[in-house]
C-alpha cells in the first residue's frame, strides 16, 4: 500500500510516492514503480497509485493495465482532462473483468499537473478512485465503479496524502505545508517530502506497509518535467517513472526504465542523501555536497 503526497504550488505540482509491495501484510518488493508521467497535447501530469499492485493468479499487474488504459483514453482527442475522465471509466470496466474479492480492489490513482490554452495554465488535481464513498469516507469493500474527484475549490497550495496515512501524523507533515507556502524551491518540497514519508515508514502504525524508496516527479509551469529516484541505501541502479505520451504527433508508452552501472568497481549512482558537509556514503571520501550531492535529477522534455 503506497503513501503518496501531492504538493500543488502556483508553478509546480509534485507527486512523492514510495515503492514497497507488500503481500498479506509482508514485504513482496521495495522496487515496485507505481508513478508514471503522462503527456498529453494540452498538458502533462504526474500520476501515482496506491492499492492492489498485483493479482498474479490474474496476470494482472496494475502498473501496466494503467499504461494500456492512459493510452487508449487518450485516442479519442489527446485532451488531459477528458483523458482522466474516460480513463475513469475505462479503468472501471478492467477491474469488473478481475477475479478477486471485492474487498482486495481497493485503488486510488492521483493526477497533478497543468492543462494549457494558450498563454493560460490551469492547475490539475485528481483522483480516481473506487475506496471511498460520495462522503469521501474509506470503504471497507470497494466500490465496482470508480469515479474520479477535483477539488471544489482549486487552491494554489494544496496537501493531499493517499494510501497508508496512518504513521503520516507522527512525520510532521505541518512543515511541508509551510514549507509550500513559503513557495520554496522544488528540491527542498521534494526532499521533504521524502523525509516524511521515511518517517511513516518508521512509525509503528504503518505496520510495514510504507517503504523508505521513493519516486518523486515535478511538473512545472513551464519548462522540462524533473523525476528522481530516491534510495535508502547505496546503489548501482537508477529506476526511472513510467510514461505515456498521447498526442496527435505521437503515441507511446514506456515502462520499467532504469539505468544501471556495469562497472562493478565504479561508485555507486545513488546513496541516500546526508547532510551536506558530511561524508559522502559512497566511501570517496569527500564531502556530500562534493560528490553525490551533486547528482543531476533526470530531465523529461
Amino acid at each position: 500500500m503506497t503513501l503518496i503526497i501531492a504538493l500543488m504550488a502556483p508553478t509546480q505540482a509534485i507527486l512523492v510516492s514510495d515503492r514497497r509491495l507488500t503481500e498479506n501484510g509482508r514485504l513482496f518488493d521495495d522496487e515496485k514503480n507505481k508513478a508514471t508521467v503522462l503527456f498529453c497535447a494540452d498538458g502533462r501530469a504526474a500520476v501515482a497509485f496506491t492499492g492492489l499492485a498485483l493479482a498474479p493468479t490474474e496476470r494482472f499487474d496494475t502498473s501496466r493495465v494503467l499504461l494500456q488504459v492512459l493510452s487508449q483514453a487518450g485516442l479519442q482527442d489527446h485532451l488531459l482532462l477528458p483523458t482522466i475522465q474516460r480513463f475513469t471509466v475505462l479503468i472501471t470496466e478492467e477491474f469488473k473483468k478481475l477475479k478477486i474479492p471485492q474487498a482486495n480492489k481497493h485503488v486510488t490513482f492521483v493526477f497533478s499537473g497543468y492543462r494549457y490554452a494558450g498563454s493560460m495554465a490551469a492547475p490539475v488535481l485528481a483522483q480516481v478512485t473506487n475506496t471511498v464513498d460520495m462522503s469521501g469516507m474509506f470503504q471497507k469493500s470497494a466500490s465496482e465503479e470508480f469515479r474520479m474527484w477535483t477539488p471544489r475549490e482549486p487552491r494554489p497550495f494544496v496537501f493531499l496524502g493517499f494510501g497508508v496515512k496512518l504513521g503520516v501524523a507522527s512525520a510532521n507533515p505541518e512543515r511541508l505545508k509551510e514549507l509550500l507556502l513559503q513557495q520554496r524551491p522544488a528540491e527542498a518540497l521534494v526532499n521533504k517530502a521524502v523525509e516524511v514519508i521515511r518517517k511513516a515508514a518508521d512509525s509503528p502504525r504503518s505496520k510495514g506497509l510504507v517503504g523508505k524508496q521513493c519516486m518523486s516527479i515535478v511538473v512545472p509551469l513551464q519548462g522540462p518535467v524533473f523525476c528522481n529516484y530516491h534510495s535508502a541505501t547505496v546503489k548501482n541502479q537508477i529506476f526511472l517513472p513510467n510514461s505515456v505520451v498521447s498526442t496527435p504527433n505521437a503515441a507511446f508508452t514506456s515502462q520499467g526504465t532504469s539505468i544501471e552501472q556495469l562497472d562493478a568497481a565504479g561508485p555507486p549512482l545513488v546513496v541516500p542523501k546526508v547532510g551536506r558537509n558530511h561524508p559522502c556514503p559512497c566511501g570517496s571520501g569527500k564531502k556530500y555536497k562534493r560528490c553525490h550531492g551533486r547528482a543531476p535529477t533526470v530531465r523529461i522534455p
